[in-house]
């Protein structure tokens, strides 16, 4: 700062304005004495953050209550300025973008003393494949119902393939690693279409032909892949084709066929599992 400039002018002493560093110091003049008063102007700070795997267009944040619409491709954002020293923002994602997932990170916070940049928005595609079905031993045509069971794996169904082309019980882990519990041959059920777990933790379900007379099944598969044939449909009055089983409070599986029955209309069913 320079140095208080001091003028006497017809006896009296002058006022003197002193500016430093953006600051404005009012010295008072008259009559001897001086005061120094200051006037800083407030500071300022910007909300930026670093933009990952955007590759869409539509994604839209919303900063407190402004929106900002991020460009595809694009690597940093800038997402608000000049907010002053403690305010508080959330940045949220608003709309996600086409076939994307996006999510922010360090989004909650309040403004100290120097420019916020580590907001994180990080984008992945809404889709990606797990596993694909190879055919032959591996299953093919899955065609029926997914679960996920209680061990946290996904269980299922193929239509054909396994070792005698008739149809798989599956498990998928969540990382996408499938195993084949079981392989169907025609006289134990062929086209597999549902599956639920059990209160046992065993699997169940109703395939839509095959068994000792062709007209399908209804079995259990343990989690190691051991097979019980719980009843094979002869195709009278006890119908043909079942459409799949729940299991209810009884602990009886419950489900319906397609045809024929005694009217050739279908029937409704009831099987013990043990």
């Amino acid at each position: 700062m320079e140095p208080c400039m001091t003028e006497y002018r017809g006896g009296m002493r002058a006022c003197a304005i002193l500016v430093a560093s953006g600051v404005v110091f009012a010295l008072s003049g008259c009559g001897g004495g001086s005061s120094g008063t200051a006037h800083p102007r407030p500071a300022t700070y910007s909300l930026s953050g670093t933009v990952d795997g955007l590759n869409a267009s539509g994604l839209v944040l919303a900063v407190n209550d402004t929106n900002v619409t991020v460009t595809s491709g694009a690597m940093t954002v800038t997402l608000a300025s000049g907010l002053p020293a403690g305010s508080a923002y959330t940045v949220t994602v608003v709309t996600q973008p086409a076939e994307e997932i996006c999510r922010v990170a360090n989004g909650v916070g309040t403004v100290g003393s120097a420019d916020v940049t580590d907001v994180a928005i990080t984008c992945a595609s809404s889709h990606s494949v797990l596993y694909s079905f190879i055919g032959n031993d591996g299953g093919l045509a899955p065609d029926g119902n997914l679960i996920q069971a209680s061990d946290g794996n996904f269980y299922g169904t193929t239509g054909a393939g396994g070792t005698s082309n008739n149809g798989t019980v599956f498990e998928v882990t969540p990382a996408g690693v499938e195993t084949v519990l079981y392989s169907f041959a025609y006289a134990r059920g062929s086209e597999p279409r549902t599956l639920i777990e059990g209160s046992d933790g065993n699997f169940y379900g109703a395939a839509w032909w095959g068994g000792a007379t062709g007209n399908g099944t209804v079995f259990e598969i343990t989690p190691t892949g051991s097979e019980a044939l719980l009843y094979s449909f002869t195709g009278g009055i006890d119908g043909v084709n079942p459409n799949g089983v729940i299991q209810a409070a009884d602990g009886n599986l419950y489900g319906t066929t397609s045809t024929p029955g005694p009217y050739n209309k279908g029937t409704f069913f009831e099987i013990a599992t043990k």
